[in-house]
């Protein structure tokens, strides 16, 4: 996948970064706006599932 070139797997791994980043946060701020204040309970609870992307936070 990334052929054995260290650039490569560098631009890899940045990309696939953004994009799950990216996606997270557009997901989770529409599932705040469907759920609401249940979606914040159960962000409390659960992370994103991902390493090093923290995901939406809301300022209360």
């Amino acid at each position: 996948l990334v052929l054995q070139n260290p650039f490569c797997l560098l631009a890899y791994t940045i990309a696939s970064w953004r994009f799950f980043h990216d996606r997270v946060i557009l997901e989770e701020i529409t599932l705040l706006k469907f759920f609401g204040d249940d979606y914040v309970d159960y962000q409390k609870q659960v992370g994103t599932g991902l390493p090093f992307i923290n995901g939406y936070k809301i300022d209360l």
